[in-house]
């Protein structure tokens, strides 16, 4: 046999050359793609073929099949006999064997091509089990037209898989084999008809199905179509031709979401007067693409209509702003309520403006995320250099694209380097899964990707981000989510390009991940393509009917609490701050510096300046006064827009509002002290004195957090060291409070 197969190999037929044919996930066909011969020929498991089928053909063609070496004696002398009283051959006695041996290698019906046929009918006996030529048989036959296989016909006759098949459905695929061309019911419904009735009628008694049911079976309705695929389910598979060809893939796609996105999607396109867009759903949990539609109306040929829109390059707008200000926090550089500056300014050359081309002056780090604005998310992106969205590329494995990233090119702060709809639901999984990035899955068998994960973000400054992402204003709710309790609490973004030609809205939840593009692939200019008008009424219509009843949201980490900051700078309250927010901050990361825009100075009504606490004296006459002093461009820019700054109080004592507390005049900080055992020790005691404003009555001193006793304006107590460090602290009696540290050294006898 080894010595017959080298020198007469086995035709490649015989178990090759199949369709590459695509199931959705719920096993129900999605796409059978055309084999090298251009026929539709799919690959289906004995063990998944309808016993209606796989007992039905063998009793009707072939019922000595499992006893017979290849070929049948008595089958071959009847058609003998058969052909000889015809003058023609009309019958040529073939076992199941010999028809897969004839259609692996197809020649014309003559004497010598049965010789060959018995041959190759043997050889094929001897190198497969009969399960496997039944298989093998099953998957080769022709069913009209370019259809060959029962797998294949199963679909385009019935819409079916081929172990969903009926006996009325079984019985016509089997009549079809006879005689393809004229037992077609696309083509030939009443030949169809009357040659599933001949076959019923023979296998009836194999399925122990009664005459009256036969009858009742029989009269089922003959389909007089072929089902044709979804078109909006092509440049998913035309994303597979980059990978290895298999004869099957279990897409991850759910054909229900799938139906349902495409009709939202639609409908919107149709009322924007665009053709493109793009939906995609992810399962958060294990990275399975539930839904994808690159080209909603791919069956026209309309602009851009036949390319995949979800893996296009295209400028994101400001869909990665969520990314920049996460690093921002987890970075330090920033906390939620920290004020940023948002007024026009030059970045070393570059000018970006707000969409709006409205600015606030000063706005809280989260009202600027929901607002969206431009000139923050630059001024962030500058603070971070190479530590923003460069950092964030380069953890996810993109570095191709971190390599073009130039440091100072803060334009991508806005969108200027472009990402696909898949790049976009790839990071926005990450928010949704504690900052772990992850291969999307296309397939239930993952075998086109590893699956990995890195760490881009940390879990704490995503929670953050992600309530600020939930709060933002939602075209479906009359002010927020927390007001319609039948609607799905969502973090989500929007973002519109430059032009106006693409429209964003990504999403999330604890669950899912949906991003939404809306655009022109021409580049056409248009006004209505915004994100919150074109993009984000199908990602809110698409996570309504997912998240329907589901109030989950994300857990909070441990490491990130609330705190109480200054309601004007967003900075830990100092005690002359006197309206304070709530906010979420990192523990051991934000920073924690008090407030420096709330100051107290003494103003002398006589001059209306500020004076030093050193200059003031018993008969001169005071005023307590808390102001507010910004740094000198935001007071430059506040002075602009018509707010009175407070520089002029300070007349030649700026100085003095550096510091927000009381000073300590002694001890002087950062200074060692030296203790010596030949000194009496009340020679060497340490004097504790502080100035302080006027209504400073009496101070508290602390050394190294424990009470040491109360002083008096202008007045000093003493206290003897006996550490080698010491922190000294003092509290007035309005709560202002200074600190410093003092190193001892203690000389040995």
């Amino acid at each position: 046999m080894v010595i017959s197969l080298v020198f007469f190999p086995l035709p490649a037929r015989l178990n090759s050359d199949y369709s590459q044919t695509y199931y959705y996930r719920d096993g129900s066909l999605a796409w059978i793609s055309l084999n090298h011969n251009d026929q539709y020929r799919t690959y289906v498991p004995l063990k998944k073929v309808s016993p209606y089928i796989k007992k039905g053909i063998v009793h009707y063609e072939d019922r000595f099949f499992y006893y017979h070496p290849g070929f049948n004696p008595l089958s071959i002398i009847r058609a003998f006999f058969q052909n000889v009283q015809s003058g023609q051959i009309v019958s040529g006695g073939s076992t199941i064997t010999m028809q897969l041996a004839r259609l692996s290698e197809p020649k014309s019906r003559n004497i010598w091509s049965k010789i060959i046929e018995l041959l190759r009918a043997g050889q094929i006996e001897s190198c497969f089990s009969k399960n496997k030529i039944l298989e093998m048989y099953i998957n080769l036959i022709p069913m009209g037209g370019n259809i060959e296989g029962i797998g294949a016909a199963s679909y385009f006759y019935f819409g079916k898989t081929v172990k969903q098949l009926t006996f009325a459905d079984s019985a016509l695929l089997i009549s079809i084999s006879n005689s393809p061309e004229q037992n077609r019911p696309d083509l030939n419904p009443i030949n169809a008809r009357i040659n599933r009735e001949k076959v019923g009628k023979v296998i009836a008694s194999l399925f122990q199905i009664s005459q009256q049911d036969l009858v009742e079976i029989l009269n089922k309705k003959i389909p007089d179509f072929k089902n044709s695929f979804s078109p909006d389910i092509i440049p998913l598979i035309e994303r597979f031709q980059d990978f290895p060809a298999q004869p099957n893939r279990t897409l991850t796609i759910d054909p229900a979401l799938q139906q349902f996105c495409l009709d939202i999607m639609v409908n919107q396109l149709l009322k924007l007067e665009t053709y493109n867009g793009a939906v995609m759903v992810i399962d958060n949990q294990t990275q399975e693409i539930l839904t994808y539609i690159g080209s909603p109306f791919y069956h026209l040929d309309q602009g851009g209509t036949k390319f995949n829109a979800a893996n296009i390059l295209r400028s994101p707008g400001s869909t990665l702003k969520p990314f920049i200000y996460a690093r921002a926090l987890e970075t330090g550089i920033a906390t939620q309520k920290m004020v940023l500056l948002d007024y026009p300014k030059d970045f070393y050359g570059y000018r970006p403006k707000n969409f709006s081309n409205k600015y606030h002056g000063l706005i809280p780090f989260d009202q600027s995320l929901i607002l969206s604005l431009n000139i923050p998310a630059v001024y962030l992106t500058e603070l971070l250099k190479e530590d923003g969205l460069k950092n964030v590329f380069i953890k996810c494995g993109m570095r191709n694209q971190a390599a073009n990233l130039v440091n100072d090119d803060l334009s991508i702060a806005l969108g200027s380097y472009p990402v696909t709809l898949e790049n976009l639901v790839q990071l926005y999984s990450a928010l949704a899964n504690e900052g772990h990035y992850r291969d999307l899955v296309f397939t239930k068998k993952n075998t086109l990707h590893k699956d990995h994960s890195t760490k881009i973000l940390s879990k704490e400054s995503i929670y953050i981000i992600s309530q600020i992402l939930s709060e933002l204003y939602r075209p479906d709710l009359p002010s927020s989510w927390e007001f319609s309790p039948d609607k799905p609490r969502v973090a989500f973004k929007t973002g519109t390009s430059y032009g106006f030609v693409d429209a964003w809205s990504i999403g999330y939840t604890p669950r899912y991940t949906i991003g939404v593009w809306v655009g022109n692939l021409n580049n056409r200019f248009t006004r209505i393509l915004t994100g919150i008008h074109a993009a984000a009424p199908v990602l809110f219509n698409i996570i309504n009917e997912l998240e329907r009843k589901n109030d989950q949201w994300f857990t909070k980490p441990e490491k990130v609490q609330t705190r109480q900051v200054c309601a004007v700078s967003g900075m830990p309250p100092n005690p002359f701050c006197s309206k304070t927010v709530t906010e979420y901050y990192i523990s051991d990361i934000s920073a924690s510096e008090l407030c420096h825009v709330h100051r107290r100075i003494v103003i002398d009504k006589a001059s209306n300046k500020a004076i030093s606490l050193n200059d003031i004296h018993k008969d001169g006459d005071y005023e307590d006064k808390i102001i507010e002093i910004w740094d000198q461009e935001i007071e430059n820019f506040l002075t602009k827009t018509g707010k009175k700054s407070n520089y002029y109080l300070m007349g030649n004592y700026a100085d003095i509002v550096s510091e927000d507390r009381i000073t300590i005049l002694s001890p002087q900080k950062n200074v060692s002290y030296i203790i010596d055992p030949d000194q009496t020790l009340y020679q060497q005691k340490i004097a504790l004195k502080a100035a302080g404003f006027p209504d400073s009555k009496v101070f508290y001193w602390y050394v190294n957090h424990q009470y040491i006793g109360t002083s008096k304006a202008n007045e000093s107590i003493f206290y003897f060291p006996d550490e080698e460090r010491a922190e000294i602290s003092v509290i007035d009696s309005r709560n202002r409070k200074a600190t410093i540290q003092i190193a001892i050294e203690f000389l040995k006898k």
